[in-house]
This record gives C-alpha cells, sequence and structure tokens, in this order.
C-alpha cells in the first residue's frame, strides 16, 4: 500500500497534511469558508478545532452552520480519502463542496425548527 497523499500525491500522507496541508483539501475549507461569509486563514488540526470549538460555543447565529460544515467535510475529506485509496473512485472538489452545503443548509434548517419547538 502506498502512504503517498490520495489527493495531491505527495509523499507522505499525516493527519494534518490531508485535513489541512494538502493543497486540494485546503481548497475545500477555503470554499467552505467562503460559502459561510468567514475570511480567514486555515490553520493546523489544533487552530481549526480550536477555532470550531469558540464558533459553537459562541451566540452567533453561524455557530451551529460551522460547526456542522467542519464536522461533515472532515468526514467527507475521509470518507472519499478511502475511497481513492481502497476503491480506486474518483475525486470532484465540486460535488463535495456542493454536498456540504446541502447537508449544512439542511442542519441549520433543523436546529432552526428545533428552536422554535422549544421556545
Amino acid at each position: 500500500m502506498s502512504f503517498a497523499v490520495c489527493f495531491c500525491q505527495g509523499p507522505l500522507e499525516t493527519f494534518d497534511h490531508l485535513f489541512f496541508d494538502c493543497p486540494v483539501t485546503r481548497r475545500l475549507w477555503e470554499r467552505l469558508l467562503i460559502w459561510m461569509g468567514i475570511q480567514r486563514q486555515i490553520g493546523d488540526w489544533s487552530t481549526e478545532l480550536n477555532w470550531v470549538n469558540v464558533m459553537a460555543k459562541s451566540k452567533q447565529g453561524k455557530s451551529a452552520i460551522v460547526s456542522c460544515g467542519f464536522g461533515m467535510l472532515v468526514v467527507v475529506i475521509w470518507r472519499e480519502r478511502n475511497q481513492l485509496r481502497f476503491q480506486s473512485g474518483s475525486f470532484q472538489a465540486d460535488n463535495i463542496c456542493r454536498e456540504n452545503s446541502i447537508l449544512s443548509s439542511y442542519q441549520r434548517e433543523r436546529t432552526v425548527q428545533m428552536g422554535k419547538s422549544i421556545a
């Protein structure tokens, strides 16, 4: 089995490279931030996890969508990585972004509806 990065064919797949340093996955994160209307630089795993934790605890309306978008993109990157590595799948960044925005929007609507039913 090759230890090369599935998305960019870099020499060694590490956790930080796969999720945040790889130019392909970094672009996915950048597109997610643009979609959410957030301007910031992408950091390493620790930086991003701290940021999303702060956002999740905030009272901003974006908190649920940020948490949801972050979690979903982590899952989707891992899923796509496994499909590329083990099932010779193909990768389409536009499809990933579309899927993540649809799922995040759905989760946001569920959160809003849940908030209305509690109030």
